[in-house]
């Protein structure tokens, strides 16, 4: 069975965000994947400080425009990552390399 975490685009979300955006998809995109990029290495930045309340704000921040665009994979290791954070419980090894591999495939999927 695929849930949407398994999936890095879903492509009807995609298509949807495409046709709202009309003329400015290209830019939508483009400050997409900066904005994504820049959530990534603030969360990685703060993990390494232990800044609890950076890696909520910047995990949240990237949740929703993710979501928006289809990116369900990322979206929910992102509010997966606020959840641990907001508890206060230690981000696993894993938990930071499934980070990783979830915003390169997002941006591989998008660029491609």
């Amino acid at each position: 069975m695929t849930t949407t975490s398994d999936v890095t685009i879903d492509q009807k979300t995609f298509e949807e965000y495409k046709d709202i955006m009309g003329d400015k998809f290209e830019l939508g995109l483009k400050v997409y994947l900066e904005d994504a990029r820049s959530a990534v290495v603030e969360i990685l930045n703060a993990l390494e400080i232990r800044d609890r309340d950076t890696i909520v704000l910047y995990a949240h921040k990237l949740k929703s425009p993710s979501r928006m665009i289809g990116a369900y994979a990322l979206a929910d290791h992102c509010e997966n990552i606020e959840g641990i954070a907001r508890k206060g419980t230690d981000i696993s090894n894993e938990d930071i390399d499934r980070l990783k591999r979830c915003f390169t495939d997002t941006a591989k999927a998008l660029n491609g």
